[in-house]
């Protein structure tokens, strides 16, 4: 673990970059609720740099992973408010459209972080962001997926619990779990959505363990509903037989792995994600950002990196 701890510090510290305040500069974040540890982290780690680096950041985050006209007026909100850059991570692949073409027309750059809009659709509104930071998702849910075939006697039973319906996240964290688990000759009996909420995922893992006694494995796009898929294991007396994996490696989640609850977690780096988006803003405010709706907008993966708990594989 302190090997990984080190990994993650030299990670973090490559993206370094020299930032000396000009003027009036002042960039806004637009995340998911914080209310997931990973976005909380994400905010924390963003403020910080911007601190250490003489970089004014204001951070907004919505108030639900359900609001997602709220979220677009909280967008709308920040370009009157004429920052030097704008980054979002939207709720859904649409919802942020309208609010990134208002920014582009004003010359605000944006960037897309972590979580993916449609690319095409916002280019057929207009609209253009200058980079996407994220994660891998579909390797992501395939680490998850191969830890459990690893730990799991072939022919086994597996479910998977997903974030909210539609969401791309969720959906390439499940097909690369699934992929993985049934090419291992795990049989996945159950894939529903829990909404990245923790009591709802505890109430459908419930469900799934009544229709399924003899179920082996969870794997859950998040750490949020892990936590409430294993709180369920718990209730259900059946922590001996069924392992959890989450996803982000919180630092919940984390400390459940170490503490033996979780099996493993696959984490992401949220701050390196973050801060390469701010990064990105900056070269493009200072450079003289230029709208262009045709070029092409880079998309640019973070590792991601598993937690396991002592002797699994």
């Amino acid at each position: 673990m302190k090997k990984l701890v080190l990994v993650l510090v030299l990670l973090i510290a490559s993206f370094g970059f020299a930032a000396e305040s000009a003027g009036d500069e002042r960039y806004a974040f637009l995340l998911k609720p914080l209310s997931n540890e990973y976005w909380q982290t994400m905010k924390d780690g963003v403020a910080q740099w911007g601190r250490e680096n003489n970089v004014i950041i204001n951070v907004y985050a919505v108030d639900s992973e359900e609001n997602f006209t709220g979220q677009l007026s909280q967008l709308e909100d920040i370009v009157r408010k004429e920052y030097s850059g704008i980054g979002v991570a939207p709720l859904s692949p649409v919802n942020l459209i309208n609010g990134i073409v208002s920014a582009n027309r004003r010359g605000i750059p944006v960037t897309n972080v972590d979580e993916r809009v449609d690319f095409d659709q916002l280019r057929a509104a207009g609209g253009h962001m200058i980079s996407n930071y994220t994660t891998d998702n579909i390797s992501v849910g395939r680490t998850g997926g191969e830890f459990i075939v690893r730990n799991i006697p072939r022919g086994s039973k597996a479910a998977i619990i997903q974030g909210t319906g539609g969401n791309l996240t969720s959906r390439q964290r499940s097909e690369g779990a699934e992929t993985a688990m049934r090419a291992a000759g795990i049989e996945v009996v159950a894939i529903q959505p829990a909404d990245w909420d923790r009591m709802r995922a505890m109430d459908v893992a419930t469900n799934i363990m009544q229709a399924h006694p003899d179920l082996r494995a969870f794997y859950c796009a998040n750490d949020t509903m892990a936590l409430g898929v294993l709180q369920a294991v718990i209730n259900a007396g059946r922590q001996d037989q069924i392992i959890v994996v989450g996803t982000d490696a919180v630092p919940g989640a984390v400390e459940s792995v170490r503490a033996g609850g979780l099996a493993a977690t696959v984490g992401q780096d949220p701050v390196g994600i973050g801060i390469a988006c701010l990064e990105d803003l900056i070269r493009a405010n200072r450079s003289g950002f230029t709208f262009d709706p045709a070029r092409e907008i880079p998309v640019r993966y973070i590792d991601s990196f598993l937690v396991a708990r002592d002797g699994m594989r």
